[in-house]
């Protein structure tokens, strides 16, 4: 209906017929605002019906609030019948059947929250419930956790004593993480392989810097990238950038730090969480890359304990590094994802086997109607807009001779709270009957009206003449034959003598 408004025509007397099978809300503030009626047309069965459909409306895994360094399985299942129903719920974790439980879901969209642990190293996870409903498509949902290494997020941790910062990074969706030492050699040999890189208590010399974005947590305080000058004993946090995306969802309440440097912020450099005498993380570039420092030291704080700390690491991964394809997508969601630096297309095949290719020009925006892309980089995102099938979707990236660089697989889950809900809204046809005509847009003078009717009638009068001509001119041509005949009389060979 947003659409709609933008094709109606000034100065004539718009209608809308909208064609439902009524499972549907609509926004009484755009019905309102349309500014011409809408008349419904309910197909699919009788108004008031409410056909019986459990479905898992959402399925995401995410730390554990009890322990941030355990995935948890979080399910919901609705069901959208008028009855209660017990049904079994299946989870298996790569094709193997891990749990089992019955579920009793209350009627009229009620709904069941379930939690299972996600176990250690699985790649796919199913949750599926066995009975049969009107759509059943939505009765089963997957979650892909683990892509191959050239979808990944590869990131590198270089820290001597990792501990709550690896299990933090290693939660992250589709995360693969190499831990190395503080004397590491991959620095200088294939530091810019990875899509991000950490360094924790340990700052290398500017010349090993690698050419990625980088997170640094707790930098010595006598470095050179970043000067300091005394200490915080134990510093308090007394302002925040709310409006940046990298503390969106993170509580710092009752968060305890310890002894902490004060680091000197340059003009390029953004102060994104402060205490009273200098700042608690901040953001800017080194070597033309994005970075995030956290100047506090982990093992000295209680964040790390606390369910803020993999959230906001996940912030910050989301903003520095190349985002790894999703767990899942909704369905008619776009796919968001940003192809590697050197991909020149990336090829699509749905679950039906139909394959999209989006090409992708010189400066990394998409060719193909299919995609959308922001920004400027080959960096940028695409997103993906043709997920109207439930399944398995496969994705490759190919460089600019059509070669193939890798890739990996994402699914889109049926399961909706809106679309799954198949019973009539019962409030649909008065919410409708609240849009009424908008004379604000129609110009000054005499109204128009619909033209049809009057070329109809010119077009027949059109016909009418043209008739009577060919009549008239018809009766002329037999009088002129019966006037020779008589004026000449019959031939010898008793045929008439016409000219």
């Amino acid at each position: 209906l947003d659409l709609v408004h933008d094709l109606l025509l000034p100065g004539l007397e718009n209608s809308v017929v909208l064609i439902t099978d009524g499972a549907l809300a609509v926004d009484p503030g755009v019905v309102a605002d349309l500014g011409a009626p809408i008349r419904l047309v309910q197909v699919g069965g009788e108004g008031g019906a409410q056909p019986a459909n459990i479905a898992i409306t959402e399925l995401a895994a995410r730390a554990a609030p009890d322990n941030p360094n355990q995935r948890q399985l979080y399910v919901r299942i609705a069901n959208f019948g008028p009855a209660e129903v017990t049904a079994p719920v299946l989870l298996r974790a790569d094709e193997l059947e891990i749990a089992r439980q019955n579920v009793t879901l209350p009627a009229g969209g009620g709904t069941v929250d379930l939690l299972w642990p996600v176990p250690d190293g699985a790649g796919e996870i199913d949750v599926e419930i066995p009975v049969p409903d009107l759509l059943e498509a939505d009765n089963h949902a997957s979650l892909i956790l683990r892509q191959d290494a050239d979808l990944a997020l590869n990131v590198l941790l270089v820290s001597d004593l990792p501990g709550d910062l690896l299990r933090a990074i290693q939660v992250l969706p589709g995360a693969q993480v190499t831990v190395e030492p503080t004397d590491t050699t991959v620095l200088g040999e294939g530091g810019d392989a990875f899509d991000l890189v950490v360094f924790e208590r340990f700052t290398p010399a500017p010349s090993e810097l690698p050419a990625v974005p980088m997170l640094f947590v707790h930098p010595p305080s006598n470095g050179v990238l970043f000067p300091t000058r005394g200490v915080m004993p134990a510093p308090v946090v007394s302002q925040i950038r709310v409006d940046d995306t990298l503390v969106s969802g993170v509580d710092f309440g009752g968060v305890t730090f310890g002894e902490t440097p004060v680091y000197v912020l340059d003009g390029s450099q953004t102060e994104i969480i402060g205490a009273v005498n200098g700042p608690l993380m901040f953001a800017g570039e080194v070597r033309d890359q994005p970075m995030v420092v956290m100047a506090f030291d982990i093992s000295a704080s209680n964040i790390g304990k606390r369910t803020a700390f993999p959230i906001l690491v996940a912030n910050i991964a989301g903003r520095l590094a190349r985002g790894p394809l999703p767990p899942s997508v909704s369905l008619g969601d776009p796919l968001v994802y940003q192809p590697r630096s050197g991909a020149g297309a990336v090829r699509v095949v749905s679950p039906d086997g139909e394959t999209t290719l989006l090409t992708l020009a010189s400066d990394g925006r998409a060719g193909d109607d299919s995609a959308e892309v922001a920004g400027q980089e080959r960096l940028s995102e695409i997103a993906f807009t043709a997920t109207g099938q439930a399944g398995v979707y496969t994705l490759a990236e190919l460089d600019e001779t059509g070669a193939d660089l890798g890739g990996g697989r994402f699914v889109v889950n049926a399961g909706h709270r809106a679309e799954s809900n198949l019973h009539f809204n019962p409030d649909l046809p008065a919410t409708l009957a609240t849009a009424v005509a908008s004379g604000g847009t129609a110009p000054a003078g005499p109204p128009l009206t619909d033209l049809w009717p009057l070329l109809a009638a010119v077009g027949l009068a059109l016909l009418l003449i043209e008739w009577f001509v060919t009549l008239r001119t018809g009766r002329r041509r037999v009088r002129a034959r019966v006037a020779r005949r008589g004026r000449f009389g019959p031939n010898p060979g008793g045929e008439s003598q016409d000219a």
